[in-house]
């Protein structure tokens, strides 16, 4: 079929109207792809501002926790008085109890005295603790465990084990305690190296104060 120029004159409004719907549906395309960009980006602007806050929020959460615990951790080590000034007379008769207690043989002690430990990078530290040479005797192996079991759960300091060397004593040695122990002589010998650590206080204060 063959327009002619009249025919092609009549269908021009109908072109002009077809072509101004293609544009227009183009537009309109563009327009919702650029509405769907844009919403995306808000939507995720908002998520990531949701996770940010959620972070926030869970950051507070856990600075409030371990602030919960350190003072709670404060106060325990306060009240066993592992903070603030050497309290060596507890520490000896705690000794002597426990001596009692485990009926132990024989103990004896030397009290070395007080360092500062390593401050490492910080150059810091408000840690010290004094050398303790203990040498202990036994009737058993388990005497020993169960003694610094309870010198740990009841010590007004931390007690930390360097080293511990165990002998056995020839037959016929072994001290006689005057203790509820006497006549009983001890087949183990224990000579273990013990630090007593404390927190200096005073010097946490100086340190504070600079």
């Amino acid at each position: 079929m063959t327009l002619s120029a009249k025919d092609f004159q009549a269908l021009r409004p109908y072109i002009a109207a077809a072509l101004v719907m293609i544009v227009a549906g183009a537009s309109l395309t563009l327009l919702a792809s650029r509405a769907i960009a844009r919403a995306s980006h808000e939507e995720n602007e908002a998520r990531a501002a949701r996770h940010a806050a959620y972070a926030r929020l869970q950051r507070l959460d856990s600075a409030e926790s371990r602030i919960r615990e350190d003072a709670s951790m404060f106060a325990t080590l306060s009240a066993r008085g592992i903070i603030g000034e050497e309290k060596r007379p507890e520490w000896i008769e705690l000794l002597k109890a426990l001596r009692d207690r485990h009926h132990l043989p024989g103990l004896h002690y030397e009290l070395g005295p007080q360092r500062q430990l390593n401050a490492g990078a910080t150059g810091t530290s408000f840690l010290v603790a004094s050398a303790m040479t203990l040498q202990i005797d036994l009737l058993h192996e388990e005497d020993l465990t169960r003694f610094f079991t309870d010198l740990r759960q009841q010590a007004s300091a931390v007690p930390h084990i360097q080293n511990c060397r165990l002998s056995r004593l020839p037959r016929g040695d072994g001290e006689l305690s005057s203790q509820p122990t006497a006549g009983r002589r001890a087949n183990l010998q224990a000579t273990c190296r013990v630090d007593w650590i404390t927190v200096d206080i005073a010097s946490a204060d100086k340190e504070e104060a600079r």
